[in-house]
């Protein structure tokens, strides 16, 4: 496949592959690191899916009900 044109995918491809060919004990010197990339890219992969499911600028309205 070349080339992938969902955002969020490509974003968790990206990562997933940096991780899975780096040498585990380099990913352990620098855990902590690792760990606050991951965290950015699920944080834009999610952004990513809201785009693109719930394509909207408008911020919700909560109505309450009235006794």
């Amino acid at each position: 496949r070349a080339g992938v044109n969902d955002a969020a995918q490509r974003l968790l491809g990206q990562i997933r592959s940096e991780f899975e060919f780096r040498p585990v004990i380099e990913l352990l010197d620098a855990l902590p690191e690792h760990m606050e990339e991951v965290q950015a890219v699920c944080s834009a992969a999610s952004d990513a899916i809201r785009q693109r499911y719930f394509p909207t600028s408008a911020v919700p309205v909560w109505i309450g009900e009235t006794s």
